[in-house]
């Protein structure tokens, strides 16, 4: 494998995973701080960070809260700035989001008509995204799913102007938010548990504009108004929280179609290539589904959806859990977080996330060794090999033997401009098995030396697979030509 051997490996971007749990949101920034040096073994990246504040008069508060609290200040956040620049520098929580909810409380919900009330919250957004730009933050993680018996984004007919008047109020009040929210920092990253498909039922009908205008709805306006105004270097991620099912490659392209197909009739047109161009998909996992049989589900569908949504994602998906805490957090804070983690309760967690995020360092480590064998025969498979023509195309022989629920890790090395494998279910006769989906590695995992990289994923065979296979493609410019070496497939 000359290609490796040349130089030392320099590694690309990688992917990244966020908690996001009742356990942080009952706890704040300082527990973080007190328990910062537990997150290192969690194979998380980072967390969704309840800063807290403290008032002029001492009394701490929330700054998730931006609709319903006050005029937030900068001294207000000196005794926690500390502490979050150390938050931020430890690993385990070097990507956390700072926390945010888009929502009144049981006892207010913010008028569309009150001119002042959406002042404040402009200027609060616009502090925040100054302020976790300043500490470190990798962005904000923004929970806008109303669970009090007011909730801002749906037409109250008892509180709001007519519905069309409400709606054209929406959409200013969006674009208000995303200005200040550019003018706190212009390359503001932001995840929503969910955006287009806020409304499924309405999305997936006939009329989807229609039918959520029927229900009363008010997001989408408002969303609209937002993208509007959007800044070119802000950066929306779509957190999908409808993956919390998806188990397949099959399940997370539906979820994809979903958010930049069939949801973009809630956007309005001009607005639709910009939403397309700002936006990320991420996905959301819920741990609490699979608490059921937690042996069972650490060896088949855990690792499988969470390789799945590893790969499908652009930058980063999140984790969420309701019965378990991402840490210990000690005996002072067992009455705002359970005693159970999450690692006690799914043992080998935190290696399978490390996984998912394209840290293939230990397998790397054992194929190095010789502990894990290339099952790979296929003579032409080790190369180097050559992919020439505008669009070019090689199959290799599957590697049978496999069964159900045994883990795969595959790999090849390759030097081109428009490279990508594909690894390929297939049964007992080598057949490639199209209805069981394909995984399709188009981004490099690691950089290598003279321009080669590697491209590698780890996969859960499914049920009714005999083998695995691998096929690369490449698009050429004129008189260009892709290299290939190393196609390896292991079971580990």
């Amino acid at each position: 494998m000359a290609a490796i051997a040349a130089a030392a490996p320099l590694p690309c971007n990688p992917k990244t995973c966020i908690y996001f749990g009742w356990d942080t949101l009952n706890l704040t920034s300082k527990d973080v701080y007190r328990c910062r040096d537990k997150f290192a073994a969690t194979g998380f990246d980072g967390i969704a960070v309840n800063v807290e504040g403290k008032a002029a008069d001492g009394k701490g508060f929330l700054a998730r809260q931006v609709m319903a609290s006050h005029p937030f200040t900068r001294g207000e956040f000196d005794e926690a700035a500390p502490m979050l620049r150390e938050i931020l520098a430890t690993k385990g929580l070097r990507e956390s989001l700072f926390m945010v909810y888009w929502m009144g409380t049981k006892e207010r919900r913010i008028g569309w008509v009150d001119d002042a009330a959406w002042a404040e919250f402009a200027a609060n957004m616009r502090f925040v995204c100054a302020f976790a730009k300043e500490m470190g933050f990798k962005g904000l993680f923004i929970d806008h799913e109303d669970y009090t018996d007011m909730p801002l984004f749906w037409w109250r007919p008892s509180d709001d102007p007519p519905y069309a008047e409400t709606v054209a109020l929406a959409r200013r009040r969006g674009a208000e938010t995303a200005r200040a929210m550019a003018a706190g920092d212009p390359d503001v990253r932001f995840v929503f548990d969910r955006t287009l498909m806020q409304i499924k039922d309405a999305v997936r009908s006939q009329t989807p504009v229609e039918s959520s205008a029927a229900q009363g709805a008010l997001w989408y306006p408002f969303f609209n108004g937002f993208l509007e105004a959007m800044g070119p270097g802000m950066r929306h991620v779509e957190g999908c929280e409808e993956a919390y099912g998806a188990k397949t490659s099959v399940d997370y392209r539906a979820l994809i179609g979903d958010c930049r197909s069939v949801a973009l009739e809630v956007i309005e047109p001009q607005l639709r290539t910009k939403y397309l161009g700002q936006t990320e998909m991420s996905f959301g996992k819920y741990l609490d589904g699979w608490q059921r049989n937690p042996y069972y589900e650490m060896h088949t569908t855990i690792p499988a959806t969470l390789f799945e949504a590893g790969v499908n994602c652009d930058r980063m998906f999140w984790v969420y859990g309701e019965k378990g805490s991402v840490v210990d957090w000690g005996a002072e804070c067992r009455q705002r977080a359970h005693a159970t983690t999450w690692s006690e309760a799914f043992p080998g967690l935190p290696s399978i996330l490390r996984l998912a995020v394209g840290d293939y360092s230990e397998l790397r480590a054992k194929a190095a060794s010789g502990a894990l064998t290339n099952l790979v025969t296929d003579i032409g498979a080790k190369g180097p090999g050559r992919l020439e023509g505008p669009v070019a195309k090689r199959g290799f022989r599957a590697v049978l033997g496999f069964k159900a629920g045994d883990r795969v890790y595959a790999a090849f090395s390759a030097k081109g401009d428009d490279v990508a494998g594909t690894v390929l279910w297939a049964d007992g006769r080598g057949v490639r098995m199209c209805a069981k989906g394909c995984q399709v590695l188009a981004r490099p995992s690691m950089a290598l030396a003279d321009g080669w990289n590697r491209y590698e994923c780890v996969l859960i065979v499914p049920d009714g697979v005999d083998g695995v296979g691998v096929e690369l493609s490449a698009r050429n410019a004129p008189q260009a030509t892709t290299w290939f070496s190393d196609i390896s497939i292991y079971k580990w």
